[in-house]
């Protein structure tokens, strides 16, 4: 029986060793990932600081260049009052158009909460309305929109507004050179692809033009445009002139 009893105290106090051990094995993992845990933490709330200073430092330059740019076209307004010709105040109006189109695009990055999800459909709206407003006797021209909602990212929403600049202000001033009509504006999402159609019911364009041409300012700034953004175009000039372009979301 003696025998029996130590036997049972010596595996007792071995178990009771391991057990030991074992919490003490599992407070220190325990207080590793804890500190770890903290450090991780520390370490994001650090890097989402920084980033959240970079966004509003970016923002900050957006505003900046807003500014300018419209400092720009005001200096260029007030050489159109100054300026009889014609064909230079045409030129001085489509480059205002232009620079303004980018002070719109910098003004909706400065009110974006992300800079890399840009909404591209209000942005073409208020685009158009404008452009509308500046080259177009309202009570002539309709616009007509059909558009979702769609993001894209800074890297694309430059060249897509000035590339629909180049597209509107061309139907403004050939489409409805001597007579009213429609303007229509359709933006859509189709598997990764946004696809853009800006048409108007105007006499048309000849179906063998060269958007390269450069004798085209319009024409070649609008193939440039569609390069930068890898764009898909089709162009149709019967019954109208029909632009659809279709470029693959980042």
């Amino acid at each position: 029986m003696l025998s029996t009893d130590l036997e049972s105290t010596g595996l007792t106090k071995y178990y009771m060793m391991l057990l030991g051990t074992g919490l003490i094995l599992v407070s220190l993992l325990v207080a590793g990932w804890v500190t770890v845990r903290n450090r991780v933490n520390k370490e994001t709330a650090k890097i989402q600081k920084s980033l959240g200073e970079k966004e509003i430092l970016l923002r900050e330059i957006h505003h900046r260049v807003k500014n300018n740019l419209s400092i720009i076209s005001g200096l260029i307004e007030l050489q159109l009052h100054n300026t009889e010709d014609m064909e230079a105040r045409r030129v001085l109006k489509d480059s205002q158009s232009r620079i303004h189109s980018m002070a719109m695009i910098h003004d909706k990055l400065y009110q974006t909460n992300s800079l890399s999800q840009i909404n591209l459909n209000s942005y073409i709206k208020e685009l158009v309305e404008t452009l509308h407003r500046t080259f177009a006797k309202q009570e002539s021209v309709a616009l007509e929109f059909e558009m979702e909602e769609v993001s894209v990212d800074i890297d694309q929403i430059i060249p897509c507004g000035l590339m629909i600049n180049e597209l509107v202000v061309n139907a403004f001033k050939h489409a409805f050179k001597n007579s009213g009509g429609i303007l229509s504006i359709k933006l859509k999402k189709e598997n990764g692809w946004a696809k853009l159609i800006v048409a108007d019911n105007g006499p048309g364009m000849p179906a063998n033009i060269q958007t390269e041409k450069k004798d085209s300012l319009g024409l070649l700034l609008i193939s440039t445009f569609a390069a930068q953004l890898e764009a898909k175009t089709e162009f149709t000039g019967n019954n109208g002139t029909r632009f659809k372009i279709r470029f693959p979301l980042n």
